[in-house]
């Protein structure tokens, strides 16, 4: 969406994309969590199967999965970004 919205030239929905993500690397960083173990979790809350991360990523624990879906749910709404959520 981010690459999307700036070859539109669409910059203050680039910035507010860019913001949801900064605030959910935070969270996760913050979980204890980091790149392919989130990216698959986010995609799983958006009901894409993609499986599980390979080692040495770790899956995210069902508390941390809903605290995920949870905070997402509320950055996007804040922001006044539409999100369809599956799990």
């Amino acid at each position: 969406m981010i690459y999307r919205s700036i070859a539109n030239r669409d910059y203050d929905r680039a910035v507010k994309y860019q913001k949801v993500m900064n605030r959910l690397r935070m969270l996760t960083r913050e979980m204890g969590y980091e790149g392919l173990s989130v990216v698959k979790a986010l995609l799983s809350i958006r009901g894409v199967d993609v499986g599980n991360p390979m080692p040495p990523n770790r899956v995210l624990e069902r508390e941390d999965r809903e605290v995920l879906k949870n905070v997402l749910e509320n950055i996007c709404s804040e922001s006044g970004i539409q999100l369809k959520i599956k799990v």
